[in-house]
């Protein structure tokens, strides 16, 4: 991992156990604020938030349209708020298996397409490094101190397809302060605990 992705993983995950000790209000105000820049951000840069939010500027999310996930990839191109960024473009870059970011700039993910249509989703380094530090934080859940000072092997029960997150992710993080042993989700529960 980059010392710069490592340094804001770091970060964030100190301000989010800080978040740990917030009030009720506290935590809904700033989820309000940071639910209002993004769609803002979405709106002036998706076509397709921009036409779908046409008039509801003002209104409360949850007056909002539903949007699922088979609508979003259906028209991908759209929603996308980086124009350089095609769908086409994308599912050819993860077939090739590359290993540096797309565009040289966004860390991509897919789902397994279970629901009928896999999903895509692109991710720059601030929020890439945010996905980081959520998932740093499990062994904290967990009670486990970890560190750069204090080493703690851990095993996961996860997707061992390259292109979903939680291997991205493991791929990103692989760090000899944190050996992984990472199993397939999908394998049988004796080889599992084996």
């Amino acid at each position: 991992m980059d010392t710069l992705l490592l340094g804001q993983l770091l970060w964030l995950r100190s301000r989010m156990r800080q978040r740990d000790r917030w009030s009720e209000a506290e935590l809904q105000r700033h989820q309000q604020a940071r639910l209002a820049e993004l769609l803002a951000f979405a709106r002036e840069r998706s076509p397709f938030y921009r036409e779908l939010h046409a008039c509801l500027e003002r209104a409360p999310f949850s007056a909002l349209p539903v949007v699922t996930k088979a609508h979003l990839m259906s028209r991908f191109d759209e929603v996308v708020t980086d124009r350089q960024v095609r769908r086409r473009d994308v599912e050819v870059y993860l077939a090739r298996g590359d290993e540096q970011p797309y565009l040289r700039r966004y860390w991509v993910t897919a789902t397994s397409g279970s629901s009928g249509r896999p999903g895509l989703f692109l991710f720059n380094r601030t929020e890439w490094a945010h996905v980081l530090a959520a998932f740093a934080r499990a062994p904290d859940y967990a009670g486990l101190p970890t560190g750069l000072t204090h080493r703690t092997r851990t095993a996961i029960v996860s997707s061992t397809n390259p292109t979903h997150m939680s291997s991205r992710v493991g791929a990103t993080l692989k760090s000899p302060f944190v050996p992984t042993l990472r199993l397939d989700a999908i394998a049988p529960l004796p080889a599992i605990i084996e």
